[in-house]
């Protein structure tokens, strides 16, 4: 079976990642006889056809195809997430806005978060990272590996800092972007009704300014209150003939049977300009075409990937 077809089949059984995490049994203790696969998950037809199947590996979620197995896992990351090494991450350099008030840390949106692990690094460098992931078992896998981590002391203010989302970047982007036109008409229309003199118009852009500060720094639970303001939206997707970046061998072999290939980049690319950040980071091959054929303001290169990144700055969340 095709990974297009597992995942649209996965769709169309409305199969969410809590769903798959509430349907997972842990694997027997030590010394007890080990549970048959059919009493170790309750799974999704579509993925036991394709020979896949998740388990609770000790404290962590695993898929598995019978000989290859796969987790989230943040915890061999640590050296990466040391502050000096941290600070020479191609990664975090690139979500670097220099006008941003009072040396706040951009809020970014991981469109394409995988197993969370860029993520990661950015939440560690003090971002509030907002991930999402349409496949919902890879969604599953990485919402176990962020429910691991925050019992980590090495890691949990960093997870502390990371939002999953499971479901549809694309159109969560699009609404973002529907939404934030409505909330800019609205205050608009209540500008151009309070104009009866200068210090009401000051007073109305102060107030606007005001807004824009606080906006997506709360700790609402709802999508929405989470994305009233995003700085930056990081894209790696997955393209036909390209491994996703970092993921090689044997792991990419699991994930590649979930996660089908992004089909139409400029889509991708469009739903990314129509939320108005300040910023769009994408991940590339260090010889990939550009995406979309978009060219970026700068790129940062590194040895096998680069960061091609688009500046807007009459986006700035100030």
């Amino acid at each position: 079976m095709k990974a297009s077809d597992i995942s649209s089949q996965m769709k169309a059984s409305e199969i969410s990642s809590q769903k798959i995490m509430d349907s997972i049994r842990p694997l027997p203790e030590a010394g007890k006889q080990e549970q048959s696969s059919a009493e170790r998950a309750l799974l999704p037809p579509e993925m036991e056809a394709a020979g896949l199947s998740l388990f609770m590996d000790g404290d962590a979620l695993t898929l598995t195809d019978g000989t290859n197995t796969l987790c989230g896992d943040f915890t061999r990351m640590k050296k990466r997430l040391r502050e000096a090494n941290l600070r020479q991450e191609l990664l975090v350099k690139a979500a670097r806005i220099k006008s941003l008030q009072d040396d706040r840390k951009p809020v970014i949106l991981d469109a394409t978060a995988g197993l969370g692990e860029d993520s990661m690094l950015l939440a560690a460098a003090g971002h509030q990272v907002e991930l999402y992931e349409r496949d919902p078992v890879i969604a599953a896998l990485l919402a176990d590996a962020l429910r691991r981590a925050a019992e980590d002391p090495a890691l949990a203010e960093a997870a502390g800092r990371m939002h999953l989302h499971s479901g549809d970047s694309e159109a969560a982007m699009r609404e973002y972007a529907r939404r934030m036109h409505r909330e800019t008409t609205k205050k608009s229309e209540i500008c151009l009704q309070n104009k009866e003199d200068v210090k009401a118009e000051e007073k109305c852009a102060e107030t606007q300014k005001r807004d824009s500060d606080q906006a997506g720094m709360n700790g609402d639970e709802s999508a929405d209150a989470e994305l009233t303001a995003i700085d930056i939206i990081y894209l790696d997707p997955m393209f036909p003939g390209r491994h996703k970046s970092g993921l090689v061998g044997k792991k990419f072999q699991l994930l590649q049977q979930l996660e089908s290939p992004c089909a139409d980049e400029e889509e991708l690319m469009q739903a990314a300009l129509a939320a108005e950040p300040a910023k769009i980071i994408i991940k590339r091959p260090v010889k990939g075409p550009y995406l979309a054929g978009r060219k970026p303001s700068y790129s940062l290169m590194g040895k096998t990937v680069r960061y091609d990144c688009l500046v807007f700055p009459e986006n700035h969340h100030v």
